[in-house]
């Protein structure tokens, strides 16, 4: 999943490293497999695009 924050603040941290603090306008690929946590600071929307 590639996505780009639109608004809010959120923190991901994928498992074995340092956290990352995404705020609007940032952006960030999830690959498969990916093992983690999504923390939502304020609310948070995205657009975002899945490959199937």
């Amino acid at each position: 999943e590639y996505f780009r924050l639109l608004s809010g603040v959120s923190i991901v941290t994928p498992d074995g490293a340092p956290p990352r603090r995404l705020v609007a306008g940032d952006s960030m690929i999830i690959r498969p497999g990916f093992e983690g946590t999504w923390e939502v600071v304020e609310t948070t929307r995205k657009e975002y695009v899945i490959r199937i």
